[in-house]
């Protein structure tokens, strides 16, 4: 595959030997990937169900910024009703303001 990045033209690169076997075992792989992401999601969904209301890359973010709840807050009106803003009181300790409807 460093050969191809030295080659200027598409149709050049494309029908050389062995390129077709190349991109479809990588298309393989990525399927595979695909696969393997959606069904960590699906586990993460099952355990907070309010996961289900969020895309596949809203939840991603909200995951790989877990840690860091100052990168997540900026989700929550994706996972909770009703909410008006989040205060951050110290590091790990936060305050929620939440509106309540009136009936």
């Amino acid at each position: 595959m460093d050969e191809l990045v030295q080659i200027p033209h598409v149709i050049s690169a494309c029908t050389r030997a062995g390129i077709e076997e190349t991109m479809q075992e990588i298309r393989d792989n990525l399927a595979d990937c695909e696969h393997s992401l959606a069904e960590y999601l699906e586990t993460k969904r099952r355990a907070f169900p309010r996961f289900y209301f969020v895309s596949p890359a809203v939840l991603l973010d909200i995951l790989s910024k877990g840690s860091n709840p100052m990168e997540v807050v900026r989700h929550i009106s994706k996972l909770t009703d009703n909410v008006a803003s989040v205060q951050f009181f110290g590091i790990f300790v936060c305050h929620l303001l939440v509106l309540i409807a009136s009936s």
